[in-house]
């Protein structure tokens, strides 16, 4: 990437990776352009700083796609990148995750698997109280992750490791792709 950190808005990174589907592998150009944004009033009327606006041309076989960047200082998203770091570390796997209730309703976003790996168990409490559990390999103290996050990632990349420093600590996401690089927020579980 040649050029500075940007913010690209949804629907254009959405649109892009539409464009790109299967032929994953086939090259991509990408071209910068900045020019001055119109001029911009405070409340009392004195001109501001003006940002610069920051366009971007991406081009591929036969498709090009043009996306005006957001406004504003990229976020240093390195500072929520876990160092690697192994104290608990488990592995799940879609054919495993299916064995629990599948999230719906109004509080699907919010369903939590805890994942025990020192006793070797992964669980769900059903919203009757009722728990379920099965074996999971691992080690490290419980841990809760929103089980919608985990079956996407299982069902993308088939077999899933987690590593994490800590219950509260945000867990590496590792896969056969040693240049993918994901994270999951953990969820406070129940004791």
């Amino acid at each position: 990437w040649p050029f500075e950190s940007a913010i690209m808005p949804t629907k254009a990174v959405k649109m892009l990776c539409a464009l790109i589907g299967a032929r994953a592998n086939d090259d991509i150009n990408v071209s910068q352009s900045v020019t001055q944004g119109p001029p911009q009033k405070d409340r009392d009327g004195k001109l501001i700083d003006q940002l610069p606006l920051v366009r971007f041309a991406f081009y591929g076989a036969n498709w090009t796609l043009r996306a005006k960047m957001i406004d504003g200082k990229f976020p240093n998203y390195s500072k929520v990148i876990p160092e690697h770091d192994d104290t608990i570390r488990f592995t799940v796997s879609a054919d495993a995750l299916r064995r629990f209730q599948p999230p719906r309703g109004f509080f699907a976003e919010s369903r939590c698997i805890k994942i025990d790996a020192e006793n070797g168990l992964m669980s769900q409490r059903d919203y009757d109280g009722m728990t379920v559990s099965i074996p999971v390999s691992g080690r490290g103290p419980a841990i809760g992750f929103n089980l919608r996050y985990l079956m996407d990632f299982a069902r993308k990349f088939g077999e899933t490791r987690l590593e994490s420093k800590g219950p509260m600590e945000p867990a590496r996401v590792i896969t056969d792709d040693p240049a993918l690089l994901l994270v999951l927020m953990p969820m406070k579980v129940a004791k």
